[in-house]
């Protein structure tokens, strides 16, 4: 699990790794393997499933790129779980956007 910054209602692509064993995998990932919560309210599936980089040099390195709607809040929750089991472990990024630029604090 890890905790990363990202800006609010962008899309830049947020890169993770998948592993087995701490063994980077590239394995067929479906819909019901990810799930965002936005500020801790309930999952939801993503919109964009992400993409393994590359399957020979960048083993397990996937790419996702969240839709505005996904990140228009303070903390994305993202909880990566093989729904079919057994293809990769299970894992969570945690990431904070800080809020729209409008509703921070300033000074």
């Amino acid at each position: 699990m890890s905790h990363n910054l990202y800006l609010y209602g962008s899309t830049d692509p947020i890169y993770f790794k998948l592993t087995l064993g701490g063994v980077g995998v590239n394995p067929t990932v479906v819909a019901g393997d990810f799930y965002l919560s936005q500020d801790g309210a309930a999952g939801a599936a993503l919109s964009n499933l992400p993409t393994a980089v590359d399957g020979t040099n960048m083993l397990g390195i996937f790419k996702w790129i969240p839709v505005t709607t996904e990140t228009d809040c303070e903390v994305m929750i993202l909880n990566i779980k093989d729904a079919a089991g057994g293809a990769f472990d299970e894992n969570c990024l945690i990431i904070s956007t800080g809020g729209h630029v409008n509703a921070r604090f300033s000074g």
